[in-house]
């Protein structure tokens, strides 16, 4: 009854919205009630959805997380150089040259080294802790 009562109130405020109030409005049977010819559209793949790729996205980022903490105890290679030069005027007998004389680069100087970082302290306490599935390390 409530069905019913609730289709005759639909139809009412139907056909007052079109205007024609006080009119019996009903749906006609033709072509929009029938059920489409031909085959249904194939359902889309789920790897084409959105929230797949988000949640591919969280893994492929989680497993980079988990692969730079097994790195990170890797010793780590630092090639450092440097030139560097000087104009004091100065002579090795105490004397200045005198003017501009200072101002140009008489002494050059390079260096050249190899920095190599091995975090020997943190190897112990990386593999106790392990990342979990957010990237978090857990205690």
């Amino acid at each position: 009854m409530r069905a019913q009562s609730a289709e005759r109130a639909g139809r009412a405020g139907l056909a007052a919205a079109l205007g024609i109030a006080g009119t019996e409005v009903r749906a006609a049977a033709g072509s929009l009630l029938d059920l489409p010819l031909g085959d249904a559209p194939a359902a889309p793949a789920p790897v084409a959805h959105p929230l797949v790729a988000v949640e591919k996205a969280k893994l492929e980022e989680n497993s980079a997380r988990l692969r730079a903490v097994e790195r990170s105890y890797v010793p780590r290679f630092n090639l450092e150089s440097t030139v560097y030069g000087r104009g004091s005027g100065a002579k090795v007998d105490g004397s200045l040259s005198g003017g501009l004389n200072g101002l140009g680069l008489e002494r050059a100087n390079w260096a050249a080294g190899l920095t190599v970082t091995f975090p020997l302290a943190e190897i112990a306490s990386l593999r106790a802790a392990p990342a979990d599935c957010s990237g978090e390390r857990t205690r």
